[in-house]
C-alpha cells in the first residue's frame, strides 16, 4: 500500500499501477460470475461503465484466461478514449487562459466527478497546455489513487483495532486468540485491498469534467489559490491557571481551598472536604486501572489509564489512591 501510494505521489508507475488495478478488477469481475456473461456485463456497467462488446457466444468460447484478457482490452482501450476526451475538451480553454492570463497565474483548480461524487484537481496551467492536456489527467488519476487509498487505509486500521479487540473472546470458545487474529487480519486485508481496486477504478473510469461545451468548462476551471502558511496555534494548558503553591498538590486541592475561602470570606465557617492522596508514579501502565478525581470533584474509578491519560497530563485529572 506505502508502495502504491508512493508511486500516486511521483506519478512514475502510476499508469502501470493503474492497468494492474484494472486488470485485477475484470479478474475478479469474471471469477465472481462464475461463467454467467450477463452477471459479468451488469457488473462491469455498475462499476467502470463499461458495455463489452464481446457477445455471448464468443464469450462462451472462449477460456477465463482469455474472457479476462479480452474484457481488459477493451475496458482499456475505453478508459485511454475517455482520457483523450477529457484532454480534448479541457485544452482549449486551458490555453486560452494562458493567453489571456499566463502572467499572473500559475495553477489551475479542475473538478472532477463521477456522478456522485467530486474531486477538484490542481495542475501547473502551462505544463497541462504543453502536454495537450495530458498533465491534468495524471494529476487527476494521482489525487484519485491517493484519496481512495488514503480513505480506506483509515478505515482498514479502525477494523483492524475493532479485531484485537473481538478476539479476545475465542478464549471462551477455547480457541487460540493470536491464531484468530492471524486469520482475520488476513481477510480483513483482502477485502481492503479488493475495495481499493474497484473504487479507484469505478472513480477514474467515470471521472470527467462536469460540463458540456467551452463554456462550461471555462467556468468550472478556475484559478489556484495561493496556498499561505498557516498560523500556528498557540499552546495552552489548564495547568497555567494554578499557581506553583497550588500545584504541587493537585488541581482538585486547589479548588477545594478556593472554595473554602470564598466562604471564609462570607463569614461561613470552612466546609470539611475529604482529602484524597495523589498517588505519585513515574510511569504508569497505559492498560492499568486506576482512579482518577477532576477538579470539579467528580471520581472515575476502575477505568484503563490510557482512557484519562490526556486528561492526567494536562492537570484536568489527578491520580488517587
Amino acid at each position: 500500500i506505502y508502495k502504491r501510494r508512493r508511486n500516486a505521489l511521483f506519478g512514475d508507475r502510476l499508469p502501470l499501477d493503474i492497468a494492474n488495478t484494472m486488470y485485477d478488477v475484470v479478474e475478479e469481475t469474471v471469477n465472481n460470475a462464475e461463467g454467467n456473461y450477463e452477471e459479468v456485463k451488469l457488473q462491469l456497467l455498475t462499476t467502470i461503465g463499461v458495455v463489452p462488446e464481446l457477445t455471448t457466444d464468443e464469450f462462451a468460447k472462449l477460456k477465463k484466461p482469455d474472457q479476462i484478457r479480452r474484457l481488459y482490452g477493451e475496458t482499456e482501450a475505453q478508459y485511454a478514449a475517455k482520457n483523450h476526451a477529457i484532454a480534448d475538451k479541457a485544452l482549449p480553454v486551458l490555453t486560452q487562459v494562458l493567453t489571456d492570463q499566463g502572467h499572473q497565474i500559475k495553477n489551475i483548480v479542475v473538478p472532477f466527478t463521477d456522478g456522485m461524487h467530486e474531486l477538484t484537481v490542481v495542475s501547473d496551467l502551462r505544463r497541462a497546455v504543453d502536454t495537450g492536456g495530458r498533465d491534468l489527467v495524471t494529476e487527476m488519476e494521482k489525487a484519485v489513487t491517493l484519496s481512495v487509498i488514503d480513505q480506506e487505509w483509515k478505515e482498514h486500521l479502525r477494523e483492524m483495532d475493532d479485531l484485537k479487540q473481538s478476539v479476545q473472546n475465542a478464549v471462551f470458545e477455547q480457541k487460540d486468540p493470536l491464531l484468530v487474529y492471524k486469520f482475520e487480519s488476513v481477510e480483513l486485508f483482502k477485502r481492503f485491498l479488493n475495495k481499493v481496486n474497484f473504487d479507484t477504478i469505478s472513480f477514474l473510469s467515470k471521472a470527467d469534467i462536469p460540463a458540456e461545451n467551452a463554456e462550461e468548462v471555462q467556468q468550472e476551471i478556475r484559478r489556484a489559490p495561493a496556498r499561505r502558511p498557516e498560523p500556528q496555534p498557540k499552546l495552552h494548558t489548564n495547568m497555567e491557571d494554578f499557581d506553583d503553591e497550588h500545584l504541587a498538590t493537585g488541581p482538585e486541592e486547589y479548588a477545594r481551598r478556593m472554595a473554602e475561602n470564598n466562604a471564609m470570606g462570607a463569614g461561613a465557617p470552612p466546609m470539611p472536604a475529604p482529602r484524597q492522596a495523589p498517588v505519585r508514579v513515574a510511569k504508569v501502565d497505559r492498560n492499568a486501572r486506576v482512579n482518577v478525581q477532576y477538579a470539579d470533584g467528580s471520581v472515575k474509578r476502575d477505568i484503563k489509564f490510557k482512557t484519562v491519560e490526556n486528561d492526567v497530563m494536562s492537570g484536568k485529572a489527578m491520580l488517587i489512591e
